[in-house]
């Protein structure tokens, strides 16, 4: 169903706002990047996205989108300066079983039902044209102690 809409609960993010309906694959967030940019050009939207370090990985914090912790731009590429994905990262104190179904739901409106789930809290589904998106619990190691978060990691 092309109709399909993404959750809505107001203690968590606005899944419809924040990944938009079906006709993209891009969330509306990321809508004006495109594979391969540079991180100068990525950082005209997203000021600090530039600032990669030597794996090619930049995270620049989100204000106004309750809920939403940091956004995630990964860069491949020999010099690692050509935009491959981008991630959105949820506040930790999310974290549970019920957000994990929230954000499932909201992913399965988005991108359908057909999606592969190699661990618990990993599921990934592929489009028509072999791109990915996965949501995944990762841990945030830079934390004392450190700390669990959800992440969509969308291929452009």
């Amino acid at each position: 169903a092309t109709g399909a809409v993404a959750p809505s609960n107001s203690k968590y993010p606005d899944l419809a706002k924040l990944l938009g309906d079906k006709s993209n694959w891009v969330p509306p967030p990321f809508s004006m990047l495109k594979e391969d940019m540079a991180p100068a050009e990525v950082a005209k939207t997203f000021p600090g996205a530039d600032k990669t370090g030597e794996f090619g990985i930049v995270e620049v914090p989100v204000t106004g989108q309750p809920g939403v912790w940091r956004y995630q731009f990964l860069y491949l590429g020999q010099t690692k300066n050509e935009l491959a994905f981008v991630e959105i990262q949820f506040e930790p104190k999310l974290v549970s079983d019920e957000f994990w179904k929230y954000l499932v739901d909201g992913l399965k409106a988005k991108y359908g039902d057909k999606f592969e789930a190699p661990s618990t809290r990993s599921h990934t589904w592929t489009g028509s044209d072999f791109r990915i998106v996965e949501l995944s619990e990762e841990t945030d190691y830079e934390s004392d102690p450190p700390r669990s978060y959800f992440a969509i990691s969308v291929m452009l």
